[in-house]
C-alpha cells in the first residue's frame, strides 16, 4: 500500500511539471483552446436553458397532464378567441370533464387603492375575470386563504410577488382593494383578497394577475361574440 501511494504521488509530479512545462512552451495556443472551451460551454449552457424553457413550457401546473384548450379550427373564426355560450356548452358537455373555466383576458391593467392602516396607497395592476373553478383547473398552489374564494361573491386571488408590493410581510388575506376604474364582465368595485398563490414560471401562459369570478350572466347565451379563451 505504501509503495503504491509513493508511486502515485511520483506520477502525479511528474504529469502536473510535463503540464506546466507545455503551458509555458506553447503559452497562445494554450490561452487559445481555454478561451475557445469557456466559449464553447457558455454557449452549451445558455442553450441548454433555453431547451429546459421550452420543454418545460407550461408544466408549471399541478394539472398539466389533464389540461386541454377548446379551439375553432373553423376558416375565417378566430381560432382561440371563443364565445362564452360556446364555452359553456363545452363544460357542460361530457361527465369526464372534472372543471372548466374561461379566461377574459383583454381587460388589462387596471388602477386599485388600499387603504392599509389609513393610509391610502395605489398599485396599476393587470386582471384577469375567469370562472370561479380557475384555480382548481390549474391547480394553483395556495400559499394563504382558500383557493375555492372565487365562489364567493368579491373575492380575488393574488400572486405572492403582489401580496409583498402591497402589503409587505402582512397577511394580504382579508385585505380590500377598490377598482378606480370599471372591469369589463364584473361588476364590482370592490375586492376582498381570499387567496395568495405561488407565482407561476416565466415559462407559462397564464400571467401573475388578480384573478377574479366574472359575472355569472356576462355573455352567457351569447354565440357570436367571440372575447373568451
Amino acid at each position: 500500500m505504501k509503495t503504491g501511494s509513493v508511486d502515485f504521488n511520483k506520477n502525479m509530479k511528474t504529469i502536473i511539471r510535463n503540464f506546466l512545462n507545455v503551458l509555458k512552451r506553447f503559452r497562445m495556443a494554450t490561452v487559445l483552446n481555454l478561451a475557445g472551451l469557456s466559449v464553447a460551454f457558455a454557449a452549451f449552457i445558455v442553450i441548454m436553458m433555453q431547451v429546459s424553457y421550452e420543454r418545460n413550457y407550461d408544466r408549471g401546473y399541478a394539472t398539466s397532464e389533464r389540461l386541454y384548450r377548446v379551439t375553432f379550427n373553423n376558416k375565417g373564426d378566430f381560432a382561440f378567441v371563443l364565445p362564452r355560450a360556446f364555452v359553456e356548452a363545452v363544460i357542460q358537455s361530457s361527465p369526464h370533464i372534472e372543471a372548466g373555466t374561461l379566461l377574459n383576458s383583454f381587460v388589462g391593467k387596471i388602477y386599485f387603492t388600499t387603504n392599509e392602516h389609513e393610509k391610502k396607497k395605489g398599485f396599476v395592476e393587470s386582471v384577469v375575470p375567469v370562472h370561479a373553478d380557475m384555480t382548481r383547473v390549474f391547480g394553483f398552489q395556495i400559499l394563504e386563504g382558500s383557493g375555492n374564494c372565487l365562489h364567493e361573491p368579491g373575492k380575488i386571488a393574488i400572486p405572492e410577488s403582489m401580496a409583498k408590493k402591497m402589503f409587505g410581510e402582512n397577511s394580504a388575506v382579508g385585505q380590500t382593494l377598490h377598482a378606480e376604474e370599471r372591469i369589463w364582465t364584473v361588476s364590482h368595485s370592490d375586492f376582498t383578497i381570499g387567496a395568495v398563490y405561488i407565482d407561476f414560471p416565466a415559462n407559462s401562459q397564464l400571467n401573475n394577475s388578480i384573478y377574479m369570478a366574472i359575472d355569472p350572466e356576462v355573455d352567457r347565451q351569447n354565440w357570436r361574440s367571440s372575447n373568451y379563451f
